[in-house]
């Protein structure tokens, strides 16, 4: 396979775990949350500090999902308990998360050693195949959540997701659903963040910032194909859609486009697919896709 096309579907597999967070808590959850930018980058610095200090490799990735549950957990009371929306209590926790990602780390950016960087150093090995090893990191990840949605806080999460409404009338408090839900959706963004740091062979404190957005628009274009009416194909959708994503991105590199300019373009692209999806279910209201909508 040809080297572009080769590692552009590594990072496409790589970047869809942070995606799968973010139809977790838009589509299944119906939270908005801009939080995955911080708790991303904040399960990076975490797992680089367990790395630095010499802590096994479950440790690692178990430090950097924790780190990220408890910001999500945080978002969820500032919005339940505060009564802050959802789209600011995300803002304001992810803008601290970036003050602490940064004591965690002592600068702004910082590199693996060669003994630290177990992920980076696997995919490496001549021995074992990356793109092999990025589809099972892909997979477990979407096993993971699939199967936890058909367990009954699962199914209990997804029925919040659709109507939060629905549980008020009947009296029942929605706090402890909405800190589960948004804490684990936040904990793949960190666990992700704590990966990709890891292929990449380092931590910037600004690998973070946009990271939903562009997760956002690779959930999008994925749902735009595969226009999903069951949990299989929801969550099916970010991983096809983060792979098409990155390849548009790589086009558009490949084509002169400069890397600063990557950012309108994935704003631009964004609210054009949002525009079209939503056009496309006003005229087809007979074939209503899973999950919440109403962002």
């Amino acid at each position: 396979m040809d080297n572009f096309l080769l590692e552009t579907l590594e990072i496409g597999l790589l970047y869809s775990t942070i995606s799968l967070s973010i139809v977790f808590l838009f589509r299944v959850v119906g939270f908005p949350d801009l939080t995955p930018d911080g708790s991303f980058i904040l399960g990076a610095a975490v797992s680089f500090y367990l790395s630095e200090n010499g802590y096994s490799l479950i440790l690692v990735y178990t430090g950097g999902m924790l780190s990220g549950m408890l910001a999500g957990t945080i978002t969820a009371y500032v919005h339940k308990k505060l009564n802050v929306s959802k789209l600011l209590s995300g803002i304001l926790v992810s803008l601290a998360l970036y003050s602490i990602s940064l004591r965690i780390l002592g600068s702004s950016n910082k590199y693996y050693e060669d003994n630290q960087n177990v992920y980076g150093n696997i995919l490496g090995s001549e021995s074992i195949s990356g793109l092999l090893i990025l589809m099972v990191t892909a997979l477990l990840f979407f096993i993971a959540v699939f199967f936890y949605l058909q367990t009954k806080q699962g199914l209990l999460i997804r029925a919040l997701g659709d109507s939060e409404d629905s549980f008020k009338y009947r009296g029942i408090s929605t706090l402890t659903l909405t800190i589960i839900g948004v804490s684990l959706g936040n904990g793949i963004a960190s666990l992700s963040g704590a990966i990709i740091s890891q292929y990449q062979g380092f931590v910037d404190i600004s690998m973070g910032v946009g990271i939903t957005i562009g997760a956002l628009t690779a959930m999008v274009i994925g749902e735009s194909i595969l226009r999903p009416y069951n949990v299989f194909l929801l969550l099916a959708s970010p991983i096809l859609g983060s792979i098409i994503f990155q390849y548009i991105l790589a086009t558009s590199l490949e084509v002169g486009l400069v890397p600063t300019d990557l950012k309108a373009v994935i704003s631009i692209m964004t609210i054009l697919l949002l525009y079209l999806q939503f056009k496309s279910q006003k005229k087809n209201t007979s074939t209503r896709q899973i999950g919440n909508r109403s962002f």
